[in-house]
């Protein structure tokens, strides 16, 4: 996945106050979610939503590889993205 650690689920992402934007969902995944089908414990879930630019706030940076190298906080409302960091 990148990073340090074992990553974190999208149950705990929304549990310190992040946000999906759900405009930016695929119609086949709101679907998924409706009925119970995504496993919202699972990190590599939170990566999948990284991937599709659908947490309000955060941005992922992706190699060619899929892996996450680093990512960014939005900085209010200038639109910027505040970097935390690159995956050793």
């Amino acid at each position: 996945m990148g990073g340090v650690g074992s990553g974190v689920s999208p149950k705990t992402a929304l549990a310190v106050g992040l946000k999906v934007d759900v405009a930016a969902l695929p119609q086949a995944l709101i679907e998924s979610l409706k009925a119970g089908q995504v496993n919202l414990d699972d990190p590599a879930t939170t990566l999948a939503l990284l991937k599709l630019n659908a947490v309000v706030g955060v941005t992922g940076f992706f190699a060619a590889s899929g892996r996450m190298g680093r990512g960014g906080l939005g900085s209010g409302g200038s639109g910027g993205v505040r970097d935390f960091g690159a995956a050793g």
